[in-house]
């Protein structure tokens, strides 16, 4: 409900967040444990070798520790960033939930799917970064000849 009331612009009463300590830290723990088995359940989806497994959850780990801060940033500044993320959750769910059932479907293609709208996603950021500089040159522009005409005036 966030994402839609900040993609089209509606109010929506925001989640009430835990005001207690052990709110707080049962908040994590959930968190915390729906991760790690998302990324236990990826990677045993990816991969055949436990060493590779286990080496997967630790650099991704330490790469979200690094990058969680200026790839939340990002995201907040371009809404539209997640909705992609998740049609991409949802794409690389459907491949797993495929090829449990022994139906294998070619990494090519999703690779190809994610590269693809990474690609047009960032022609649209830039897209609209262009648009609201040329906005805002406008909206200064007509401001300073409104104070000229008051001045004149």
């Amino acid at each position: 409900m966030k994402l839609h009331s900040k993609l089209e612009g509606e109010k929506t009463a925001d989640a009430k967040p835990p005001t207690t300590l052990s709110g707080v830290l049962v908040q994590s723990a959930v968190l915390s444990v729906v991760f790690s088995i998302d990324s236990i359940v990826t990677a045993i989806g990816l991969a055949r070798e436990i060493l590779i497994m286990a080496l997967a959850i630790l650099i991704s780990t330490a790469v979200m520790v690094v990058f969680a801060k200026g790839i939340g940033d990002f995201i907040e500044r371009h809404p539209t960033m997640k909705v992609l993320g998740l049609a991409m959750l949802l794409m690389i769910g459907v491949v797993l939930v495929a090829e449990g059932l022994h139906f294998e479907i070619p990494k090519g293609y999703m690779y190809f799917a994610i590269t693809f709208s990474l690609f047009v996603e960032s022609i649209n950021i830039r897209v609209r970064k262009k648009a609201s500089l040329v906005e805002r040159t406008i909206r200064h522009a007509l401001e300073a000849k409104v104070e000229q005409e008051e001045t004149k005036g």
